[in-house]
C-alpha cells in the first residue's frame, strides 16, 4: 500500500487488536502467567538455542561429514527437547 492516512489507521488499528489481545490473554491464564511463559519459552528458546545455530552451520559453513552429522544430531536433540518440555508443560498446567 502506498502511503496514506489509510495505511497509518490500519495499523494503529492492528496495534489496537494486538494490546487487546494481550489484556484479555493476561486476563484470562493471569493465575497461571508462570505456566504460560514457560510454554512460549519453550517455542521460542528451544529454537533459539539450538535449532538456528545449526541450521546456519549445515547451510554456511559446509562442514565435513561428521559436522553434517553433528548439525543433524542436534536438530533431532532439539525437537526432542521441544517436544518434551512442551508436554510437560500441558501435563502439569494444573498442579
Amino acid at each position: 500500500m502506498k502511503k496514506s492516512n489509510l495505511k497509518t489507521w490500519l495499523i494503529n488499528l492492528l496495534r489496537l487488536a494486538m494490546l487487546a489481545g494481550c489484556i484479555v490473554l493476561c486476563i484470562v491464564v493471569g493465575d497461571k502467567l508462570d505456566k504460560f511463559n514457560s510454554l512460549i519459552g519453550t517455542f521460542a528458546a528451544t529454537p533459539v538455542a539450538f535449532a538456528i545455530p545449526c541450521i546456519l552451520h549445515y547451510k554456511l559453513c559446509n562442514p565435513g561429514k561428521l559436522g553434517k552429522a553433528l548439525d543433524i544430531l542436534v536438530l533431532i536433540f532439539s525437537a526432542f527437547v521441544l517436544v518434551f518440555c512442551t508436554a510437560f508443560n500441558i501435563w502439569t498446567w494444573n498442579e
